[in-house]
């Protein structure tokens, strides 16, 4: 990717951190928890990650589906096709 930018990357990647495993895109930072409990930042407006905003009826979309990316894998995100 450093010598060719165009080149197709993922669009997410995956972390692990405890208990918890998370998902980043370029918007979001996303982790679920063994007890149940998630974390959502909106690395937009909140590059510190200093809110979660995983309790926002406003970001109920999002999570539902940074949950299936994070629960379909890394191997099923989809190459982001660079211009």
């Amino acid at each position: 990717m450093l010598t060719d930018p165009n080149l197709k990357w993922k669009e997410a990647v995956f972390s692990r951190f405890k208990q918890g495993d998370g998902v980043i895109t370029e918007q979001y930072n996303y982790a679920e928890y063994e007890n149940g409990e998630n974390m959502l930042y909106d690395l937009h407006i909140d590059p510190d990650e200093n809110t979660n905003v995983s309790s926002s009826d406003e970001h109920a979309d999002i999570i539902v589906e940074l949950s299936q990316i994070l629960k379909d894998g890394w191997q099923n995100v989809e190459p982001k096709v660079t211009k």
